[in-house]
C-alpha cells in the first residue's frame, strides 16, 4: 500500500469515526430511552427508523444521480461498516454512503458482505451488512 493510499484511507476512517461519534454523542442513553418507550408504547417496533443514512447501490463503475440515493433505516452503524435495510436484495456489489462532517459531503464507498431477508420486519425486507472500502471519488457523485 503507497503513502498516499494509506493516507486517504486513514482519512476515510477519521471521517466515519467522527460522524459515529457525532451520532453517539446526539443520543443520549436518556434520549434513546424515551425513543425506545414510545415506539414500544406505539407498538411498531421500529426503534431503528429515527437511525437513518442515505444510501445508493453502485456497480463501481457508472457515475450516480441525486435520484439514486435513498434514505434507509440502519441497524448498525461502526467505523468499519454499516448494516440497513432494503426492500429489495442487492443487486450490485457497492453501496454509497453519504456522510457529513465540517459542512462536507463525503461519499464511503461500502461493500456488501451479505445481505438476508428479515422476515420479522417483513417479507421484503432485508439486512444488508457491508464493510468500508474508502473514499469515492466525486467525479462518480452528484454535484
Amino acid at each position: 500500500m503507497t503513502l498516499e493510499a494509506t493516507t486517504t484511507r486513514m482519512s476515510d476512517e477519521n471521517i466515519i469515526a467522527q460522524f459515529v461519534e457525532r451520532m453517539h454523542d446526539e443520543y443520549t442513553k436518556a434520549e434513546v430511552m424515551q425513543k425506545a418507550v414510545a415506539a414500544k408504547q406505539n407498538d411498531d417496533n421500529s426503534l431503528d427508523q429515527t437511525n437513518t443514512q442515505i444510501v445508493a447501490a453502485w456497480d463501481g463503475e457508472s457515475p450516480l444521480n441525486d435520484a439514486e440515493f435513498v434514505r434507509v433505516s440502519y441497524r448498525e452503524l461502526g467505523a468499519d461498516g454499516i448494516s440497513f435495510w432494503t426492500e429489495t436484495p442487492p443487486t450490485t456489489p457497492f453501496f454509497v454512503i453519504v456522510f457529513v462532517a465540517s459542512d462536507e459531503r463525503v461519499f464511503i464507498k461500502a461493500r456488501v458482505s451479505n445481505a438476508e431477508p428479515d422476515p420479522p420486519r417483513g417479507p421484503t425486507c432485508y439486512l444488508v451488512n457491508t464493510k468500508f472500502d474508502g473514499r469515492v471519488e466525486t467525479e462518480f457523485m452528484p454535484s
